[in-house]
C-alpha cells in the first residue's frame, strides 16, 4: 500500500479498495452485522465531485459488501450515501484519491461507465487515443525487442489468452 501512494497518482478504490484506502487514511471500517447486497440507490452529497460530473443527483447502482465506513479520515469528504444511509462514495480532499463502495463496473450501475470515464479522462488526463491496431503494432515491437535473437516457447491451451500471445509472437 505504502509504495502505491508514495508515488501520488490518482486512484479509485472500489469495494473493498475504497474500504483499503479509508483504513491507510485513518478511517475506520467496521462491520456491523446487515450490509447491502444487490441493486441500491444513491443520493450524490457533493455536487463538485469530480467523479459524478453529469451524473443525476439520484442514482441506482449496484451494492455487494457486509462492512461500511463507520469513520472518515481527516480531510476526506462523503460524496454519496445510500438511501439506508450508508456511505457510498469518498474522495480525499487533498489528493486525487477516490473510494466507492458500490460497483461501477457492472451493467447494473446505472451511469457506471460516465463515473469510470470521468475518472479515467477528468481526474488522470488520460486521452482516448488507443486502437487495437496500435496495441497489436506496440506488442509486436516489444516483443522484438525483449527476445532479440533469443528462442521463445509458447505453451498454447486454446483459450482466448494463450492463443492472442502466441499470434502476437508468432507475427514477431
Amino acid at each position: 500500500n505504502k509504495i502505491i501512494l508514495s508515488h501520488k497518482i490518482p486512484l479509485l478504490g472500489i469495494c473493498y479498495g475504497a474500504q483499503l484506502l479509508i483504513e491507510e487514511f485513518g478511517g475506520r471500517v467496521k462491520n456491523i452485522g446487515s450490509g447491502e447486497y444487490g441493486p441500491a440507490s444513491i443520493d450524490i452529497q457533493e455536487s463538485n465531485s469530480i467523479l459524478f460530473e453529469n451524473i443525476p443527483k439520484k442514482t441506482n447502482v449496484w451494492m455487494s459488501h457486509g462492512d461500511r465506513i463507520d469513520r472518515m479520515p481527516t480531510d476526506w469528504v462523503v460524496t454519496s450515501k445510500s438511501d439506508n444511509g450508508i456511505i457510498a462514495a469518498v474522495e480525499s480532499k487533498n489528493n486525487y484519491i477516490f473510494g466507492f463502495q458500490f460497483h461501477p463496473e457492472v451493467v447494473h450501475t446505472n451511469n457506471g461507465k460516465d463515473m469510470l470515464k470521468n475518472f479515467i479522462f477528468n481526474v488522470c488526463n488520460a486521452k482516448a487515443n488507443w486502437t487495437s491496431e496500435n496495441f497489436i503494432n506496440n506488442t509486436i515491437t516489444e516483443i522484438r525487442e525483449t527476445v532479440k535473437d533469443s528462442k521463445v516457447m509458447c505453451a498454447l491451451s486454446g483459450g482466448v489468452d494463450s492463443t492472442v500471445v502466441s499470434t502476437l509472437m508468432k507475427k514477431a
